[in-house]
């Protein structure tokens, strides 16, 4: 019979039951052949597998007396007072293990497999706080696939809630043997619950975990006690996030508190974590904590500075980035790129063109994100010529500027009616093989409609609405207006139709204009069709606009026409 160790993914837990649905419980007679019970462990660097246990014959026998009447007389033979509630206190110091009991844990936990007939004898006598005790006490001499194992089969076979450093002790074995993964996997099982576990308070169970966690920290094994620390805060910012960065910082602040510190790696883990997720005010409190027992690097630097840039403390970024470099971390372009950022946002552009210069003065070259913040707040503030000066410098040093640039650009010109230069940038753009989407032929559409180049905007409009482009819905009918107003009414057509086809609804202004000018061309059919379109999409048109139809028919003495096309249609349904 193969045993998952389903314990770390399930909640569910059972106990064995007879043939009579009665719970089976460890007879005290001795056992008669008891046999040894492998449990074989795989554990791969990425997930726990199965474990296979091959069950011996029947060890439990039926019973007639109810459950609760045993289990209660287990709990009053063996159980002690319950202990105080976990607190950041130091606990009270264990009592001297029985060595009768002792020698018998050890005999089981340090063995490479794990003897099922021992345990079920073993687990039994055993309260969870006399397991605990015991546990720490030969914890050197326990082979930790075998405590997994254990673990598992108490908790599975006889829902054994263990304390929680019992488990935290688990875990630091785990770590010391390489075992990450399975490491990793009981913390968060730890966490979520899934584990029977005895907690003082579930709703502060982080402190708990770390309080235990930081108890076993050795002095001379400070690495492993960091790489506890480290996992655990992991978690919390991935496996917990949902939950918030809170308990990540609690337990981040409960062991630094005794003078612990996460790894370097993991500070800047947690400090990126907390300014992705705009905890703009924890990451400065937590920057704070990190610098008293840990030696930034220029990426927790400037992780650092750009947490204070995105809250617009400005000043408190250049006075960090001012203190890198006293110290003799040099900044990067990462460095830089949020200082001026951080500047423009501010508006202070003359201080950011300085610290470009800056940066160049200090063999830091400006990448394309520092052109283009540059450019994108020149453009802002309209200052198109400087940004122009910009744009010119950053092609000649080989960038070849991405589509939001572009078209950060071609906006830029194209609303301040400058559409040559809005044109030039456009045909640059295709000759560096960047291709113009819709948001760049609406930007240029937009600025021919408002310069008055109709004859442009109208070409633009065909092109985009061939190629499947989405267009500027006001625009589009700005040109089809001014198709109208020059007579062009199949070109006006197409274009509304072509709108009707992606759910668009014309003004009933422009509508009314096009059915009187289709009207006063002769083209009676077409306006009676759009106008039966219309009421299929259910756009129905206005009185004012169907009274406009109607006096253009009546005009023509096309009326009949409509009338017997309605007719038709009203035969059709």
């Amino acid at each position: 019979m193969r045993m998952p160790m389903s314990w770390l993914f399930s909640p569910s837990l059972k106990l064995p039951t007879t043939s009579r649905g009665h719970a089976r419980l460890h007879s005290h007679k001795p056992f008669t052949k008891p046999r040894n019970l492998t449990h074989h462990i795989h554990i791969s660097s990425m997930d726990l597998r199965r474990l296979s246990i091959s069950k011996p014959a029947s060890l439990f026998y039926p019973i007639t007396r109810p459950i609760t009447g045993v289990t209660f007389t287990l709990q009053r033979r063996h159980d002690p007072p319950p202990p105080p509630p976990l607190s950041l206190q130091p606990p009270t110091p264990p009592q001297p293990p029985n060595p009768g009991f002792l020698n018998w844990v050890s005999s089981v936990l340090s063995n490479p497999s794990l003897d099922s007939s021992k345990c079920e004898s073993l687990i039994p006598l055993l309260s969870p706080h006399q397991f605990d005790h015991l546990f720490y006490s030969i914890r050197s001499n326990v082979n930790p696939k075998t405590a997994l194992h254990f673990f598992h089969f108490a908790s599975q076979s006889f829902k054994f809630r263990f304390t929680v450093r019992s488990f935290c002790v688990l875990v630091h074995l785990l770590i010391a043997s390489n075992l990450e993964a399975p490491a990793r996997l009981l913390l968060i099982r730890l966490i979520d619950g899934n584990v029977p576990v005895l907690y003082a308070d579930p709703s502060s169970k982080h402190v708990e975990i770390a309080t235990a966690l930081s108890e076993l920290n050795n002095a001379s094994q400070p690495a492993l006690g960091i790489q506890a620390l480290d996992m655990l805060v992991h978690v919390y910012c991935t496996q917990f996030k949902n939950l918030g960065f809170g308990y990540a910082v609690e337990v981040f602040e409960h062991f630094t508190d005794q003078g612990v510190f996460p790894s370097l790696k993991t500070c800047n883990f947690l400090l990126s974590a907390l300014v992705k997720a705009n905890e703009l005010e924890k990451s400065y409190h937590v920057f704070e904590v990190m610098s008293r027992g840990v030696s930034p690097d220029v990426y927790l630097f400037t992780t650092a500075i750009n947490a204070f840039c995105k809250g617009e403390r400005v000043d408190d970024a250049i006075a960090l980035f001012s203190k890198m470099e006293r110290i003799g971390i040099a900044p990067n372009v990462v460095t830089y790129n949020s200082v001026i950022h951080g500047l423009c946002k501010s508006r202070r552009l003359e201080e950011a063109f300085k610290f470009k210069e800056k940066m160049v003065e200090n063999n830091v070259s400006p990448s394309l994100i520092t052109y283009s913040v540059l450019i994108n707040d020149l453009i802002k503030q309209e200052m198109f010529y400087v940004a122009n000066c910009v744009f010119k410098e950053m092609r000649c040093r080989g960038f070849v500027p991405n589509e939001v640039l572009y078209n950060r650009l071609i906006d830029g010109y194209c609303t301040m009616g400058n559409i040559g230069e809005a044109l030039k940038i456009k045909d640059d753009m295709v000759s560096n093989g960047v291709t113009p989407n819709s948001v760049t032929l609406n930007s240029l559409l937009q600025g021919l409609c408002k310069n008055n180049q109709f004859e442009h905007a109208e070409q633009f409009l065909d092109k985009m609405l061939a190629s499947g482009l989405s267009v500027n819905q006001d625009v589009t009918y700005s040109v089809i207006h001014w198709l109208c107003t020059k007579s062009r009414f199949d070109s006006a057509l197409n274009f509304t139709t072509e709108m009707l086809v992606r759910n668009f609804r014309p003004s009933d202004s422009l509508l009314t204009t096009l059915f009187l000018g289709l009207c006063k061309h002769g083209k009676n059919l077409e306006a009676i069709e759009l106008w039966f379109r219309l009421s299929e999409k259910g756009f129905a048109a206005n009185t004012a606009t169907s009274n406009a139809l109607i006096q253009g028919l009546c005009e023509n003495g096309a009326l009949k026409r409509l009338l017997g096309y309605s007719r038709q249609c009203l035969r059709g349904v």
